[in-house]
């Protein structure tokens, strides 16, 4: 699965591109709500995401010989990090409070909330990084279509750091896979080897073998096999001819190591700017941005007067709103 990404774009086109999104969404009225106790999707998303997030932890940690890669290095330096957060987001966004907000009625998000495509249209715009000017550039071009609801705008940052956790899953489970295709390239071309020492008879089984594999020749695979071919088998004939063959039916050992070491910078820039940026919407002064952004008046409608006086946020998002719960990212 890919990272939530696509063309990056300047300001102007940014704040278009936020007119646009809003523009085509289609909403849900309130009689059309599916009456459900059962959580909403991007809830139970977020559980599922930490599962694997705790377990990617795991299995990357549990050997400090694996290659786990830039992006990894970024998940287990971060794993508090980021483990806090999930845990913030869960408890202060309630399914009850999640239900209230406007719902897409169609498109791949059908039945998220509005406010939740917007975040992810944000990072998708921005490879990941997510800073003030941005956010308060886009929220304020989709708002000249269409205001936003105060819910909707107290539960921006919940919904921003749900998106970005999104790409911190997909990139968790990029870089497991990659691991597990590294491994299978290394048990393929030990095979291999270990026929060829045995006579050419065995060697083509085992080719044969090789060919009838179900497993995708992915980049990250063909490198690492070709490679390790070259350095552990004498050349011959038999071998020569499959690496011709991977050649025509997949691509050459040049381009499979040129687009795995693409996949993996791009891997590491979404990790990282993922990670960063949930560091960064956690520390913003939500407060002074709802009011910059609400077009209801009085002030008070936007938060609540505390008995000295401070503005705070509903209390059903003021986990998700909190400026300094969470530790620095760590490169």
């Amino acid at each position: 699965m890919g990272p939530i990404r696509d063309e990056p774009l300047g300001s102007e086109h940014l704040a278009e591109r936020a007119r646009a999104v809003v523009r085509a969404q289609r909403l849900l009225t309130r009689g059309q709500k599916p009456l459900s106790r059962r959580k909403p999707a991007g809830l139970a998303r977020l559980d599922e995401t930490r599962r694997i997030v705790t377990a990617a932890r795991a299995h990357l940690g549990a050997d400090p010989k694996l290659d786990v890669g830039p992006a990894g290095e970024w998940l287990l330096d971060n794993f508090y990090v980021i483990d806090q957060q999930l845990r913030e987001i869960r408890e202060g966004l309630p399914k009850s409070y999640y239900r209230e907000l406007a719902t897409l009625a169609d498109g791949i998000l059908a039945g998220e909330p509005r406010i939740f495509e917007l975040a992810i249209t944000l990072i998708a715009h921005t490879e990941g990084r997510v800073e003030l000017a941005n956010l308060e550039l886009f929220i304020t071009a989709a708002q000249e279509v269409s205001p936003l609801s105060l819910g909707e705008l107290w539960a921006l940052p919940a919904m921003m750091r749900l998106a970005l956790i999104e790409n911190i899953r997909r990139m968790t489970l990029r870089t497991v896979r990659r691991l597990d295709e590294l491994a299978d390239a290394d048990q393929w071309a030990a095979r291999i080897e270990a026929a060829s020492e045995h006579g050419e008879h065995e060697l083509r089984d085992v080719l044969g073998a090789f060919v009838g594999r179900s497993s995708p020749l992915t980049p990250t695979f063909v490198s690492r096999f070709l490679h390790q071919l070259r350095v552990t088998s004498a050349p011959s004939p038999p071998l020569a001819k499959l690496e011709r063959w991977i050649a025509e039916v997949e691509l050459s050992a040049d381009d499979a190591a040129a687009r795995s070491s693409q996949q993996l910078a791009l891997t590491q820039l979404m990790m990282a700017n993922s990670i960063t940026s949930l560091v960064a919407v956690s520390r913003l002064d939500w407060v002074a941005f709802v009011e910059r952004q609400s077009v209801r008046r009085p002030r008070c409608a936007a938060t609540q007067r505390t008995s000295t006086g401070a503005w705070t946020p509903p209390r059903a998002m003021r986990t998700v709103t909190r400026s300094s719960a969470s530790p620095s990212a760590r490169a």
